[in-house]
């Protein structure tokens, strides 16, 4: 599934600019929790991300994965997101996230509700205005995803026409009992905890 190029080499609509605004948008989730005062909690890591085989009682899901190599070597993974029956859009997987985003665009296109202030967040790039969202009817491939507040964040336009639309974090991924990354096979493998 090439839910990313439509019909055009990912790698080419890449800009230079995605892994320093990955970084940027990690960061900007992470400051967006402070400012609002969210207390983030540490997860285990192995409740958050694993490799272990699942028990037999524990169901598994697959999601598709893309992976892509950026012209600095950078490598992001992505996956394909479902929001109120729109999409599938692309958000890159980020464990270290702490909070999902949705790029601004894209909430005031589908009219996803803002549920918190506007938030000045700082990067290691730059700065921008964060608003808090509500995402309640969304899926990663298949598998629906937990009502949750994230952040959304104006994402520049190079990226936006790139395909990237937001980032899926640890908050709803510490959600499942163990998170496989599978380069190899561009598998997500998402198991429901016991």
């Amino acid at each position: 599934m090439d839910y990313l190029s439509h019909g055009q080499s990912v790698r080419s609509r890449w800009p230079n600019s995605l892994a320093g605004l990955a970084l940027l948008i990690s960061m900007a989730t992470l400051s967006a929790l402070f400012a609002t005062s969210c207390a983030a909690t540490a997860l285990q890591s192995q409740s958050a991300v694993s490799s272990a085989t699942p028990t037999p009682s524990a169901r598994q899901h697959t999601v598709p994965l893309q992976v892509v190599q950026g012209p600095n070597g950078a490598v992001l993974a992505f996956v394909p997101i479902t929001i109120n029956g729109h999409g599938p859009y692309a958000f890159a997987l980020d464990t270290g996230a702490a909070t999902s985003l949705v790029d601004r665009t894209l909430v005031d296109q589908i009219n996803l509700p803002v549920v918190g202030h506007v938030q000045q967040v700082t990067g290691v790039t730059g700065t921008g205005t964060a608003r808090l969202i509500r995402l309640d009817n969304w899926s990663v491939g298949n598998v629906k995803l937990p009502t949750i507040t994230a952040t959304d964040l104006a994402l520049p336009p190079s990226d936006v026409q790139s395909g990237l639309r937001g980032l899926l974090g640890s908050d709803v991924l510490s959600t499942f009992g163990a998170v496989t990354v599978d380069y190899e096979r561009q598998q997500l493998v998402l198991r429901d905890r016991e």
